[in-house]
């Protein structure tokens, strides 16, 4: 999942993949029903794929594909990067942390400062895990998409969003703020990548230019990418349009590698 979100997020898309696959859907350290250290751990993106390479260790997973989306993105392209014989196929849903982490602009305005500090930063996540925010909370993940959504829809999605805020810690939200900032740069690693890659955006995603940047990076320097972008998509399009993002994966990872077609 992305940034402060839990396993929830792929609610939409489980039925659709489910069928096809066996899922493990996680939260990552920090987030959900995971640990949150208050030291000793980043939150970087780099530490996040060696926990799930590790995970994989511990439950004898040889190889698996690997779906992310946002800063769970940027996880499964650095897992493709820094543990090809670990993953078969990767898709990214507007994943960063590539084509330099400078250059990715993604900004939490005051957010940051407040949670900076333990006691004033525990202000804003009370509000947050007291449920007050989530109305302004899924509108903000939602955005264009929000009036188009049905009131089954809303009311599904407004549960989801209102699980990760319930879970909110100072902690680890504070670093994962920070985190392309914080983490290495694996853009030069990423060029090495020939692992398949299906990387998704919306249009009207808040983060356009920077997801449409690192598609535009990834189609420049990997050999084997697919990029899709919806007209009228958001940055959780896992969200807004989890049938035509299922679609498009199973239809994906159904695609022979290159060696199997030379083969």
């Amino acid at each position: 999942p992305g940034a402060f979100s839990t396993y929830r997020h792929w609610n939409r898309v489980i039925p659709y993949l489910s069928k096809h696959f066996k899922l493990i859907c996680m939260d990552y350290l920090g987030a959900g029903d995971s640990d949150k250290p208050r030291s000793g751990f980043k939150y970087t993106i780099e530490e996040q794929t060696d926990l799930i390479a590790n995970m994989m260790e511990k439950l004898q997973i040889p190889k698996v594909h690997i779906v992310g989306v946002s800063y769970g993105g940027a996880i499964a392209l650095n897992i493709a990067a820094r543990y090809p014989e670990k993953v078969d196929k990767i898709v990214s849903i507007e994943g960063n942390g590539i084509n330099g982490n400078k250059h990715q602009k993604i900004s939490y305005g005051p957010m940051e400062e407040l949670l900076r500090f333990p006691v004033i930063g525990e202000v804003p996540i009370g509000v947050i895990r007291s449920g007050l925010a989530d109305s302004f909370v899924v509108k903000s993940v939602m955005g264009k998409a929000w009036e188009q959504m049905s009131g089954t829809e809303k009311r599904e999605i407004n549960e989801i969003v209102s699980q990760n805020n319930k879970t909110a810690s100072r902690a680890s939200w504070y670093h994962i703020i920070r985190t392309l900032r914080t983490s290495k740069d694996f853009t030069e690693e990423a060029k090495t990548v020939t692992i398949p890659i299906l990387y998704l955006y919306g249009e009207n995603s808040d983060y356009h230019d920077m997801a449409k940047g690192n598609a535009d990076f990834l189609k420049i320097h990997l050999p084997h990418v697919e990029v899709v972008s919806f007209g009228d998509g958001i940055h959780d399009l896992q969200l807004q349009k989890p049938e035509e993002v299922s679609n498009l994966i199973l239809e994906f990872l159904a695609k022979p590698r290159i060696n199997e077609q030379n083969a």
